[in-house]
């Protein structure tokens, strides 16, 4: 362990160290915070997050989001997530409908969705797989449908 903390105490300089242990953003942080700090105690923490990679499927799913969404994602999400939950139904489709064909695109798709036998009807159309599939991920980069 301390001849390979002195190698890459060595080798700050000449190599880039990152890491994207987790898809959690605060477990990456505490990792390279302790192991940049460890390697050199001046490394601050804006030096640290400047060093973190993320995986192309997280940074391709914030991209598709600010062009979905605009500047204030988690403001849009709150607010249909809040109509959902208060079951009002046509403000929903409002604040979709505004977003232009895809929120057009998004209520057709809740709407065939709303129903089990729409969803099996669905279903039959002839789709390639793997937009159905990735229309039903329930993972950490799921669909925004």
């Amino acid at each position: 362990k301390a001849a390979v903390k002195e190698e890459l105490k060595n080798a700050v300089t000449q190599i880039h160290l990152s890491f994207d242990l987790w898809t959690s953003p605060n477990s990456n942080d505490v990792c390279l915070r302790n192991l940049y700090t460890t390697l050199d105690a001046s490394i601050t923490r804006a030096d640290t997050e400047a060093r973190r990679m993320r995986c192309f499927g997280y940074i391709l799913n914030l991209v598709a989001q600010a062009f979905l969404y605009g500047d204030d994602a988690a403001s849009f999400e709150l607010q249909s997530e809040a109509y959902d939950m208060l079951e009002r139904v046509e403000e929903d489709l409002e604040h979709w409908r505004a977003k232009g064909p895809v929120g057009k695109l998004h209520n057709i798709v809740k709407f065939i969705r709303a129903s089990p036998q729409r969803t099996e009807a669905g279903d039959q159309l002839d789709f390639p797989r793997t937009a159905t599939m990735a229309s039903r991920c329930k993972g950490r980069h799921q669909s925004l449908f």
